[in-house]
């Protein structure tokens, strides 16, 4: 009698697009992706992109702001190609210190600049001819929730409303070190800022639940 032998394991995705090169899949989903490095004030380049129909004009625009440790290249995408398919034309930046944008990674010194850089994108495309119509929304998930929060209160009048994805607008009190612990490791990390000394879990384990999107955010170069 043959032997059985068990099936094999699928494999796993090792990209968002699967296994056909990136500018197919972006032909499939009938969308236009866009790439530049904007220079901030301060000598920063921010990454950008974009994600625009092709068959039709977009009903509005979307921006998008990723949360930390993420950026926009990888998984978060695929919530603004779902955007763009539904009709609406999106824009994202990775934030500094994350993704294909300047800074150390993960650091983010001052958020009043991060959130100076978003501005300065999403006006820069709200300022093209063919979008200048058009209304303005709004997306973050977690700190980028938070930052969505701050450029509607910087600027009311630019935006038409907002989707936010669990934002980071507080520190659980159940999460929080007890005094003086933040104060020392801020200090400190203003000082050595690369300096490995507050163990943590890997965020993908604790950010996405789905397994499948797990293991292809785990496989993210820039994370």
């Amino acid at each position: 009698m043959a032997e059985l032998t068990p099936s094999a394991a699928p494999v796993p995705l090792l990209f968002p697009w699967g296994d056909m090169p990136e500018e197919e899949y972006y032909k499939s989903k009938k969308l236009k992706n866009e790439r530049e490095w904007v220079k901030t004030p301060r000598g920063n380049s921010v990454f950008t992109q974009s994600w625009v129909p092709l068959e039709h004009p977009p009903e509005a625009l979307i921006f998008m702001v990723h949360g930390y440790g993420n950026d926009s290249s990888w998984v978060f995408q695929n919530t603004a190609i779902l955007f763009t398919q539904m009709g609406y034309a999106t824009f994202a930046l990775d934030l500094e210190g994350h993704g294909q944008s300047d800074g150390l990674k993960g650091f983010m010194p001052n958020l009043d600049n991060v959130v100076l850089d978003c501005s300065l994108v999403f006006n820069r495309v709200k300022q093209r001819p063919e979008f200048q119509k058009l209304p303005c929304f709004l997306y973050g998930e977690s700190l980028g929730g938070a930052i969505c929060l701050l450029l509607h209160f910087q600027e009311p009048q630019n935006y038409d409303g907002a989707i936010l994805m669990a934002p980071m607008c507080k520190i659980s009190e159940k999460m929080e070190p007890p005094w003086p612990v933040p104060q020392i490791l801020t200090f400190i990390a203003h000082w050595l800022p690369t300096w490995p000394i507050v163990p943590t879990k890997d965020l993908v384990d604790q950010s996405v639940k789905d397994p499948v999107k797990r293991e292809i955010a785990r496989n993210n170069p820039r994370r």
